[in-house]
Order: C-alpha cells, then structure tokens, then sequence
C-alpha cells in the first residue's frame, strides 16, 4: 500500500518490485451496481439511498461495499433484536 499527494509522483514508485499488482477503483457506476449486488435481498429502511452511497463512497473497491453492506445490516439487526428483547423479556421491576 502506497500513497502520494500528487499523482505526478507515483511515476517514481511504479518500478519494478515495489508494488505487485495495482488495483482500479470502480467507478460511481460500478460502485452502484456492487451495493445492489450485496443489499439484493435485504429489506431495506425507506432513507436507505444506494445512488447516494454510490456517490460518496469514491475510493472503494468491491470488498470494501460488500463490508459496508454487512456491517449495515448487522448493526440493524442488533437493533431490532435488542427491541425484541426489550418487548419480550421486559425488566421486572
């Protein structure tokens, strides 16, 4: 992993050895098409926009939207398990 300031620089480390392989970076479109790929079959809240996700996730790679999928789905989860659990199992006080 590597990073510049300017992409004029990245000429210098781009010799052989440095780096093994490069990876592209999908575009809005393709980062549009990942999030529908991993959210199929997830209900999804009303305000969830994947359009603008797509938009302001610049810089992700494929695993990096299927993580945000998940991590999203797993913190819903725990929040509708924990208002199950409130409503079956109220505090007896």
């Amino acid at each position: 992993m590597g990073s510049v300031e300017c992409v004029t620089e990245l000429t210098q480390f781009c010799h052989p050895g440095r780096f093994d392989r490069e990876i592209d970076v999908p575009d809005r479109n393709v980062r549009l098409e990942i999030l529908q790929i991993h959210t199929r079959g997830m209900p999804l809240a009303k305000d969830v926009n994947l359009e603008r996700l797509a938009d302001i996730s610049h810089g992700f790679v494929g695993a990096d939207l299927q993580s945000l999928s998940k991590e999203a789905a797993i913190g819903a989860l725990r929040k509708i398990l924990l208002e199950i659990h409130v409503v079956a199992f109220p505090t007896m006080e």
